[in-house]
């Protein structure tokens, strides 16, 4: 097939058009240029800004892809911009969004279903927060696709990740518990860890749209892909301190005082007020999808960073000896 990815230079982008490549596609890469990445030497290169629509225009030109897939698409002008240039012109279109939609509904539950956003309405001012933005905007995205699909026959298909772990992970959540454990200082669980997701590796979000390519029957469809385990922050922590080999000496700390302390914990990146996750039988019951084993893809995972990352470490980890001394705080006011 001729392949058109929208952003792949970066963590499971750039995976994906390894694998896509091995598997015999004819792959184009469009991005702005800006990011180094070793692609494969049969990609061909566009260089544009995806969301000025003139330079978008002139790179794509008169060319016609069987599949494109867009990983960097965020906004709704986002996606009329990519209906405009690629209806006629992509035989399927594959919008990457985020289980991030579902904290923008009110009344949405666990585990999360992909028809969650047509049953329920946008939570009341949630669009003043601007930790919601991003979940808005794909959202926003979305709606613009489904509509595309439904009036003009644009043929979409949605995936919906949750937070991607593994190997060359840019936003180094997960390396920031890996980074604390080597230290080998004790390390705050908010709420002693107790909140529970659903991740993917990215090998798997891989997989999904390999798997989506050999199914035409996914047009118009939305897809949550996850693994199939439900774990803690705690149980993170402690795989992840057995990989590494070491001990691990965790302090709980309830996430309502932190905030009452005006502290917010960035140290600690999966900890939310709330679980997190999403149902995937619906891509079980129709895709035949299974996950990684979570051990496994943990192991390799850490075993990735440990041998070939070699950059600074996660921003929130310079504020390390402050956060031992708030370890010093708790433990003196909880001492009696």
């Amino acid at each position: 097939m001729r392949i058109l990815v929208l952003g792949g230079t970066r963590f499971f982008g750039l995976q994906l058009v390894h694998r896509l490549v091995e598997e015999g596609h004819q792959v184009t890469v469009l991005t702005r240029g800006r990011t180094s990445a070793p692609l494969p030497p049969s990609v061909e290169r566009l260089v544009a800004d995806r969301q000025q629509a003139a330079a978008l225009r002139e790179a794509v030109g008169a060319r016609t892809w069987d599949v494109v897939i867009d990983n960097i698409g965020f906004t709704a002008e986002d996606s009329r911009l990519a209906v405009e240039v690629f209806a006629g012109r992509a035989g399927r279109f594959f919008f990457t969004s985020t289980a991030a939609v579902y904290s923008c509904l009110e009344g949405a539950v666990n585990p999360y279903r992909e028809d969650d956003t047509e049953r329920l309405p946008e939570r009341a001012r949630a669009r003043e927060n601007p930790q919601l933005a991003y979940g808005f905007g794909k959202l926003e995205a979305e709606r613009v696709l489904q509509r595309a699909y439904r009036e003009r026959g644009f043929p979409i298909t949605i995936l919906r990740l949750p937070i991607v772990i593994g190997p060359r992970d840019h936003t180094l959540r997960a390396y920031s518990y890996w980074v604390r454990l080597k230290d080998r200082a004790p390390l705050i669980l908010p709420d002693g860890g107790r909140v529970d997701w659903r991740f993917i590796y990215s090998g798997d979000a891989v997989r999904a749209f390999l798997r989506l390519l050999e199914e035409e029957r996914s047009i118009g469809q939305v897809y949550n892909f996850a693994q199939e385990e439900i774990v803690s922050v705690r149980e993170f922590v402690k795989l992840s301190a057995e990989i590494l080999g070491t001990e691990v000496e965790t302090v709980d700390i309830p996430l309502q005082w932190l905030r009452a302390q005006r502290i917010e914990p960035v140290f600690s990146p999966y900890s939310i007020p709330r679980s997190w996750i999403v149902d995937i039988s619906k891509a079980q019951r129709e895709l035949g999808w299974r996950s990684t084993p979570w051990r496994e893809w943990m192991r390799a995972s850490i075993e990735w960073f440990e041998r070939e990352y070699h950059g600074p470490p996660p921003e929130n980890y310079f504020h390390r000896a402050e956060e031992l001394q708030l370890i010093q705080r708790w433990r003196q006011m909880t001492a009696t």
